[in-house]
């Protein structure tokens, strides 16, 4: 299977009519924040990513009785293993895509 990015993912995401709505958090070592809301990200962060910030992002999201998904794209452990800790205290399911 051939390896995808996060901003093409991204745009299938913000495509299709299924998941248009989905929030998006680009988390990004590239100084896209522009390309980001071009491709319709509802939030943009820089790497190193404060993670104080990041949690803000992920705990405005309204999910309804916080019972919904996450989708975590990301090629740093670390990163996943932060999220992935913040994410499953809040009582979210979270899903992983390899990129």
């Amino acid at each position: 299977m051939p390896r995808i990015d996060g901003w093409t993912i991204l745009k299938k995401l913000k495509s299709g009519e299924k998941y248009k709505n989905i929030p998006i958090v680009i988390v990004s070592v590239l100084n896209e924040k522009r390309y980001a809301k071009e491709l319709k990200a509802d939030w943009y962060l820089p790497k190193p990513t404060d993670i104080d910030q990041l949690k803000k992002i992920v705990e405005s999201i309204p999910i309804e009785n916080r019972k919904g998904t996450i989708l975590v794209v990301d090629d740093d452990k670390n990163n996943i293993d932060i999220l992935t800790n913040f994410i499953t205290q809040k009582f979210y399911k979270i899903d992983f895509a390899k990129i």
